[in-house]
């Protein structure tokens, strides 16, 4: 639930990093240019899950940044479904 609004669960999917880099991010890890595409410089993939390295190594505490909190951008966002249907797919 984000905001009394009803969402689904957080998947690692990166779609919220890759769309926009957080406050949190700009202050203690700014920005790259990936791919041609500026994103925040503490999104890391592990797997075929994106993670914050800020969080990971402590700096800054999940409750902080939402992580987890759960998908508010189901929609047109292709690395979430396909997550999903990976998620599915297993025994």
């Amino acid at each position: 639930m984000i905001d009394d609004a009803p969402s689904r669960p957080c998947l690692g999917c990166g779609h919220c990093c890759l769309t926009a880099t957080c406050v949190v991010g700009l202050q203690l890890a700014g920005e790259v240019v990936h791919r041609g595409v500026r994103r925040c410089a503490a999104l890391v993939r592990r797997g075929d899950r994106y993670r914050c390295a800020l969080i990971e190594a402590g700096r800054v505490p999940p409750d902080q940044l939402a992580i987890g909190a759960g998908c508010s951008s189901p929609l047109f966002n292709a690395a979430r479904d396909a997550l999903a249907a990976a998620a599915r797919r297993k025994p």
